[in-house]
C-alpha cells in the first residue's frame, strides 16, 4: 500500500505472512511435525527518474519480522532496479 507524493517519489508499507500448511517430516524432522508461521512489516520507497528517455524505477523496503512461531525471526531489507525497453 503506497501513496504518490510526487511523480518521483511513492511511500509505502510493505508485508507478508507465511503459514506453513503441512507439518514438518523425514529425518530432518528432529524436532517434531511442528508448522511454521511469520508476518511481518515494514516501509518501502520507490523512485522514478528517466535516463537517456528510458524510465527508471528503484524500489527500496525493509520488512521486520513481528511473530514468528516455529521459524527464526529477522530483518530484511532489499532493493529493486526496474526499466522499460
Amino acid at each position: 500500500m503506497g501513496k504518490q507524493l510526487n511523480p518521483a517519489w511513492k511511500i509505502g508499507v510493505v508485508g507478508y505472512l507465511m503459514e506453513q500448511v503441512t507439518a514438518d517430516s523425514g529425518s530432518g524432522a528432529t524436532l517434531g511435525p511442528d508448522k511454521a508461521s511469520v508476518w511481518a512489516l515494514g516501509p518501502a520507497a520507490t523512485y522514478s527518474f528517466e535516463v537517456n528517455k528510458i524510465p527508471l524505477s528503484v524500489l527500496a523496503k525493509w520488512t521486520h519480522e513481528i511473530a514468528a512461531k516455529n521459524t527464526f525471526r529477522g530483518d530484511t531489507v532489499s532493493a529493486a532496479i526496474s526499466f522499460a525497453f
